[in-house]
């Protein structure tokens, strides 16, 4: 999941050029270590690059979480 979450940053920057910091804002603002979360506009586009990520990830380790033991059968049976 963390190699489909580090693809899909690496797309919304590819596509907008623009630092990380464009996408992202403060939970609290008031709370510097708060965390962060994606802005309103850019989390659907995210979302969308990660579900294609980590399904070609999925598809490249032959792995598909919806099987009892977690390996898909074959690529075919990989959910995309």
């Amino acid at each position: 999941m963390e190699i489909a979450c580090d693809l899909a940053v690496g797309r919304l920057l590819g596509t907008h050029d623009t630092p990380f910091e464009t996408f992202v804002e403060a939970d609290d603002p008031d709370d510097p270590d708060s965390g962060t979360h994606y802005k309103e506009e850019f989390q659907k586009e995210y979302d969308k690059y990660y579900d294609e990520e980590y399904a070609r990830v999925a598809k490249l380790m032959k792995f598909d979480y919806c099987q009892e033991d977690g390996v898909a059968a074959s690529p075919e049976d990989t959910n995309t």
